[in-house]
């Protein structure tokens, strides 16, 4: 399918036909789709019947293959059919033919492989190769059903890119690096009003690899502001809250479930519901998001019981919860979902930086803090020289012993430089702080006291 979309189809395993000794059928995948919203309590899912090539696939001897899709719509396929013969079809005015028989390298990996063209008297060509089945062609669920949407369908993954190998499983999913930064913005609403917003920022601190090999265990240190809004307060009034905690995050080795990535998936409030329906995808992300990285889906919901009172009328299950989650090779959680009944939440990472690579835009220095751990430096805090080419030093009195760090952020608010905490003591003290390669313009220089519980903020150029 197109790089940047999220159709995966699985088929279940085959049965033998009732009085057919060589025929068999499979059963595609369910689907997910919408159906519009009423007033605030209502189901907001549901599961079409037909997949993007109808329900069923019936495998006949000579590769003869028929699709059927819920409403009792067949469509035959033909592949070995001689060149130029054409067929019926099963659906009214179309006929098929085999146009065409090569060897070709144009599927994924570039391995050499049987394509046969099918052209459709309407113009449409269908493409599949030997190996792998569909390549390329017209959503067939059109044909069985005139009220789907015909999409073009490509084939952008090989089967042996399936959930738990290397490129998709939790280990690959959550490679970080120490200096990683990923920043992330949660929304919590109900009955559409937005109640509260977060905004949060992930800095890997350390990683450690266990003896075994199958843990990585990393050391994350989390800065988060939440603001309530007063929509949502019995006062009517708003707050805000700050915190800073430091936590260790372990990702265990391949896993062949997405949502068993680790212990640390969120899980949300899902109501409690009769019935239940689960689907998973794995896709590759468009070239222009996360630098191109794979992407990966997660996708739970809970159906509607036949009596519930938001099925009452509606002919097709539908689903009272639905819950998704993506994930980035790389970057962890990109994306989450909660729609309920009659609350709903999200969280999306909005920029990162990993090694040399950095997306989005960062917070400004003080997003995460409050105002009263950001203060103007002190009559006793000077840096020299401002402006500064190469060296910059500065200089302060403690009241105590305590440690002392040191941050950089440029114009954007990205945090360019950074220096471990150091413990001084009491009295006049200078501390160096690292420069190099910064690119002339003006920054800001960030002091954290660890014993006073406070920050210091300074203005300094770079000269050229």
């Amino acid at each position: 399918m197109a790089g940047d979309t999220t159709h995966t189809l699985r088929l279940e395993a085959g049965t033998p036909v009732a009085g057919s000794p060589t025929d068999s059928l499979f059963r595609f995948t369910k689907r997910a789709g919408t159906i519009p919203l009423v007033g605030f309590i209502t189901c907001t899912m549901r599961l079409r019947l037909d997949n993007l090539f109808g329900a069923t696939l019936r495998s006949q001897p000579r590769a003869v293959f028929t699709l059927t899709a819920a409403n009792g719509r067949t469509l035959t396929l033909r592949p070995r059919a001689p060149l130029g013969q054409n067929w019926a079809t099963g659906i009214a005015g179309l006929t098929a033919s085999v146009t065409g028989r090569v060897v070709s390298s144009r599927v994924l990996g570039g391995v050499a492989d049987s394509v046969v063209t099918i052209t459709f008297s309407d113009g449409q060509a269908l493409f599949l190769t030997k190996t792998h089945g569909f390549l390329e062609g017209p959503s067939l669920d059109s044909y069985l059903n005139g009220r789907n949407r015909r999409l073009p369908l490509v084939l952008t993954a090989l089967p042996e890119r399936r959930l738990g190998a290397s490129a998709l499983g939790a280990r690959a999913v959550h490679d970080y690096q120490p200096g990683g930064v990923f920043q992330r913005v949660s929304k919590d609403y109900s009955t559409r009003i937005l109640c509260t917003q977060t905004w949060q920022q992930d800095s890997v601190l350390t990683r450690q690899l266990s003896r075994t090999g199958d843990t990585i265990t990393y050391t994350i240190r989390t800065r988060r502001r939440s603001q309530i809004t007063g929509a949502c307060t019995f006062t009517g009034g708003s707050s805000t809250s700050y915190s800073t905690s430091t936590t260790t995050f372990r990702a265990v080795k391949e896993t062949p479930e997405l949502p068993e990535l680790t212990a640390n998936v969120p899980q949300a409030p899902l109501l409690t519901i009769s019935g239940g329906y689960f689907a998973s995808a794995a896709t590759r992300s468009s070239s222009t998001r996360f630098g191109g990285r794979f992407e990966h889906s997660v996708l739970r919901r809970g159906v509607c019981g036949p009596l519930g009172i938001d099925s009452v009328g509606l002919k097709e299950p539908v689903a009272d919860a639905d819950v998704l989650w993506q994930y980035a090779t790389g970057l962890g959680l990109t994306y989450f979902s909660f729609i309920g009944l009659p609350t709903s939440s999200t969280t999306e990472l909005t920029a990162f930086r990993k090694g040399t690579q950095a997306w989005g835009t960062f917070f400004g220095p003080t997003t995460l803090l409050a105002a009263r751990d950001v203060r103007p430096a002190a009559a006793t805090t000077t840096v020299f020289p401002n402006p500064f080419s190469e060296a910059l030093t500065v200089s302060f009195v403690l009241a105590s012993a305590q440690p002392v760090g040191s941050a950089i952020y440029d114009a954007l608010g990205r945090q360019v430089r950074t220096a471990p905490a150091v413990r001084l003591g009491a009295g006049s003290q200078r501390l160096a702080l690292p420069t190099a390669g910064l690119p002339a313009g003006v920054y800001m220089l960030h002091l954290l006291f660890a014993g006073d519980g406070r920050r210091e903020v300074l203005q300094v150029a770079k000269q050229e």
